[in-house]
């Protein structure tokens, strides 16, 4: 049995650290919401071992497995429910170089990029669309409105 704890160990301590730099790719966040949840694992298990000591004392050990299977269960059902796929979390920029040519960011890389990443059913109306854009920055203020 504790063969099988080590392992469920193990993989929980990689799949967090994942989990958590994928969600927080980006943000500059990894060690506050990493040191969050350690602090959480740190204290569930501390909890788990008080509270399932007392059920146990009072109740009996079938009670006190029952008891954290069923947090285990609530836990479950929440992940279950809340937790976004990671793996889709992370989908290119428009500051990300262009895969194909890479380029660094900048105005008309960004809009090849955003070209390039678009169907070919919608080509053409992000070319439109980049070129409405560019009219409109090209707008001076003065040309913008006219008030009598």
């Amino acid at each position: 049995m504790q063969l099988l704890d080590g392992v469920g160990a193990g993989i929980f301590a990689v799949v967090s650290v994942l989990v958590v730099a994928d969600l927080t790719q980006g943000t500059g966040r990894f060690n506050l919401t990493h040191g969050v949840i350690s602090t959480a694992t740190g204290l569930g298990a501390a909890l788990s071992q008080l509270i399932s000591g007392l059920i146990v004392q009072y109740a009996g050990f079938n009670v006190a497995f029952l008891a954290l299977a069923g947090v285990a269960s609530i836990a479950l059902a929440c992940f279950w429910i809340a937790m976004p796929e990671t793996r889709e979390a992370r989908r290119p920029s428009a500051t990300d170089p262009c895969p194909r040519s890479g380029e660094e960011p900048g105005d008309e890389a960004r809009e090849k990029h955003a070209v390039e990443r678009a169907g070919s059913a919608d080509r053409d109306d992000r070319r439109r669309q980049v070129a409405d854009a560019r009219k409109v920055q090209e707008v001076s203020p003065d040309q913008g409105s006219h008030r009598a």
